[in-house]
């Protein structure tokens, strides 16, 4: 399966559903040492949105399931590659229909995820932790803790959040208390 997948032709559909449309040139972007395209991050961005808000789409039906009790998935909503980008250079007006679009209250959420690019060359995660009321930064080449490096993009996601809790009807002076967690990534959690 795995050569099959890389031996695909650069224009072939691997894959085309509400997802998305996945082609052999994206799917060739997964080998080691290859960077990461925008169309495959949005597709899996999807599956994990989808997942999170309708686990039962993604039930295999023929293979039995287990009786015990089931782990509840976070509720996540996950904005696209496009999101970021937008938010940095137009603002909270750029980006404030976003969520009226997607029928969504992000405070209603436990997660809200923000794929971000850096310089055309590297792909970091933004996460709005709602349910422990922070800000989270993971970048696998980075270092820990709140630095210059990835200051800039924590302040614009908590602007952005301000902005939504005063869209949303919610207090703004609760999320400007939201701290900033910028973890070491190990290798077990590198992307």
């Amino acid at each position: 399966m795995h050569e099959a997948l890389f031996d695909t032709p650069d224009d072939a559909v691997v894959v085309e559903n509400a997802f998305g449309r996945v082609s052999g040139r994206d799917i060739h972007r997964l080998r080691k040492g290859d960077w990461l395209n925008d169309e495959v991050i949005n597709y899996y961005l999807l599956m994990i949105r989808e997942r999170s808000m309708n686990p039962g789409t993604f039930i295999n039906s023929k293979k039995p399931h287990s009786k015990g009790p089931t782990k509840k998935l976070p509720r996540i909503h996950a904005f696209n590659t496009f999101f970021y980008a937008l938010l940095s250079e137009r603002g909270y007006q750029g980006v404030r229909r976003w969520t009226k679009k997607a029928k969504v209250n992000l405070f209603d959420l436990d997660k809200v995820v923000i794929p971000v690019n850096r310089g055309n060359q590297h792909w970091v995660l933004c996460v709005v932790n709602v349910s422990q009321k922070r800000i989270e930064y993971y970048d696998s080449m980075g270092n820990a803790g709140v630095s210059n490096q990835n200051r800039p993009v924590l302040e614009t996601v908590k602007r952005f959040m301000i902005e939504e809790a005063k869209a949303q009807n919610r207090s703004p002076a609760d999320v400007e208390e939201w701290t900033f967690y910028v973890p070491v990534l190990t290798l077990e959690l590198q992307c």
